[in-house]
């Protein structure tokens, strides 16, 4: 019984080890990838954004897209204190300066429904074309929150 039990263990350690050495690798692997990504991002010409499309969502139908996503996410590109002043309920501020940091965080799931909105609808536009260069799939651009209908809370 004694050796069934250290044989168990000995098992339990190596595989334990395995997946220790699979979770290394692939951090390892995303790591190469990011670098790649900036090279390619600093060796690409500036207008390549023009070829990335948005899909553009009416900011007042809100909560329909929630009702058919609940896990979506909203994000309001505008700077901090914009943000302060009032902004749509559930949303999250993620200042447009700050949209590259994300790809060295978890904060968002790269394929979870997002939602964009800022101070005008090119600058919307611009953070949704910038998620999507970043990795995320499924980014909506609402436009200005100047066309909001509903209350607006700070």
């Amino acid at each position: 019984m004694k050796a069934l039990k250290n044989i168990l263990i000995v098992i339990l350690i190596a595989a334990l080890g395995f997946l220790g050495y699979l979770f290394y690798k692939n951090i390892s692997e995303n790591k190469d990838t990011n670098k790649n990504t900036i090279v390619e991002e600093k060796e690409n010409p500036e207008n390549e954004d023009e070829d990335i499309a948005v899909d553009e969502k009416n900011i007042n139908d809100l909560k329909e897209y929630l009702l058919e996503d609940i896990s979506m996410v909203i994000v309001d590109l505008r700077d901090i204190d914009s943000y302060n002043e009032g902004h749509i309920e559930g949303a999250i501020s993620i200042p447009f300066e700050k949209i590259e940091e994300l790809s060295q965080t978890n904060l968002l799931d790269k394929e979870q429904n997002i939602y964009v909105y800022s101070g005008t609808k090119e600058d919307s536009d611009k953070g949704a074309k910038a998620l999507t260069k970043l990795g995320y799939t499924n980014v909506h651009s609402l436009g200005s929150i100047d066309e909001y209908e509903g209350e607006k809370i700070n």
